[in-house]
C-alpha cells in the first residue's frame, strides 16, 4: 500500500515519520535521552493499535521508567504529527491505519469521503472508520459532517464529498502530508483501506461489497 517501509522491521512508515522505527535506530536509549514525544513514541511503535493518553502515559512510566505528566503528554501528542488522531483522547501511528492531520472527527471524516469520491449513507462511513480504528459516537460524526464544508447531503442520511479544485486544496493544508505527491499517496492508501471497510460491512450484512 506504500513504498515507505522501516528497512530494519518492515513496519509503513508515515509521511512525517523519520525512514526507520526509533525502536529500531535506537532499540535501548535510556530515558534521558528520549523527548516526551519520543517516548510516546516507543510505547506506539509495539503497539497493535491506537490508545489513550493515559494508556500511554502508564507505559512511558512501565516500560521507560520516566515519570511524564499528562497535560504534558496530551500536548506533545497533538502538535506531533507523527502521532495520528484516533478519537478523543486517542492517538496511534500511520501503520495503525490512521491519518496525521487534525485532531478533529469532521475534518478526518471529510478527507476519507474526499478520498473515497462519491455519496456514502452515513452508517457505512461510521462503520468503516471504526474498522480502521477511529472511535465515536455514530451521532456525533453525522454532526460533525454537518459543520463540515465542503460535504453536502443528497439524501437524508447519505454524504457527499466536494471534489473540486477549492476542496482539495482546503484539505491539504490540514496537514495530512507534507507535500502534495504525499498528500495523494495517502489519499490513495485512504480509497483502499476505506473500500476494505465496506466490504467488511457488506459482507457483515451478507451483500456483495
Amino acid at each position: 500500500m506504500s513504498d515507505r517501509t522501516c528497512p530494519e522491521c518492515g513496519a509503513e512508515i508515515g509521511p512525517y515519520d523519520f525512514r526507520r522505527c526509533l525502536t529500531c535506530v535506537h532499540p535501548r536509549s535510556p530515558s534521558r535521552w528520549l523527548t516526551i514525544a519520543d517516548a510516546a513514541l516507543r510505547v506506539l511503535e509495539l503497539e497493535p493499535g491506537p490508545l489513550k493518553v493515559y494508556d500511554i502515559g502508564r507505559s512511558i512510566k512501565r516500560d521507560l521508567e520516566m515519570e511524564v505528566s499528562p497535560a504534558s503528554l496530551a500536548v506533545s501528542l497533538s502538535i506531533n504529527r507523527r502521532f495520528c488522531w484516533a478519537g478523543k483522547g486517542m492517538y496511534g501511528l500511520y501503520r495503525h491505519r490512521l491519518f496525521p492531520g487534525p485532531r478533529a472527527l469532521g475534518a478526518t471524516a471529510r478527507f476519507l469521503l474526499f478520498a473515497h469520491g462519491r455519496q456514502l449513507d452515513s452508517e457505512q462511513l461510521a462503520f468503516a472508520m471504526k474498522n480502521l480504528g477511529y472511535r465515536f459516537q455514530e451521532q456525533s460524526l453525522r454532526i460533525a459532517l454537518g459543520n463540515e464544508p465542503n460535504v453536502v447531503w443528497p439524501k437524508a442520511n447519505e454524504c457527499a464529498p466536494m471534489l473540486d479544485l477549492s476542496a482539495r486544496t482546503s484539505l491539504y493544508r490540514l496537514g495530512f502530508a507534507p507535500s502534495e505527491s504525499e498528500f495523494q499517496e495517502i489519499l490513495s492508501r485512504a480509497s483502499i483501506l476505506l473500500q476494505d471497510g465496506l466490504e467488511e460491512y457488506a459482507r457483515r450484512l451478507g451483500n456483495n461489497p
